[in-house]
């Protein structure tokens, strides 16, 4: 099985996100390497915020929107979850009912990505 490994975080020299590999310091600094791309001759680092950081689930949205770990998605009117990893998975975990279910997420379906929990200043 071949799947894409890709990060996503908050650069906030350049107030937006930017995805590609993420590279971890020993100190927690976090940064997403970009690779060279055509027209150009050198490899891009982006310092972005630790606690932004999130996982490419390997699933889109209704809209072809990638979803990673962090976001909020729409899973009908009224109820929405967050995108988490855990136990080796990724899990869908609502807000409704109060009992916050966790579901395995397998496929989005019909759902739309409202945000994200790491909300830049």
């Amino acid at each position: 099985m071949k799947r894409e490994i890709l990060f996503r975080g908050y650069s906030e020299a350049l107030n937006k996100w930017v995805e590609g590999d993420l590279v971890r310091s020993p100190s927690g600094q976090c940064r997403i390497y970009l690779p060279a791309f055509e027209g150009s001759s050198f490899n891009t680092w982006f310092p972005v915020h630790p606690d932004s950081v999130g996982q490419f689930t390997g699933l889109v949205d209704k809209n072809g929107v990638k979803i990673f770990e962090g976001d909020w998605i729409q899973v009908a009117p009224g109820y929405s979850s967050y995108i988490a990893f855990k136990d080796a998975m990724f899990i869908s975990v609502y807000t409704h009912p109060e009992d916050g279910e966790e579901i395995p997420l397998t496929d989005i379906g019909n759902f739309i990505i409202t945000g994200n929990t790491f909300k830049p200043q």
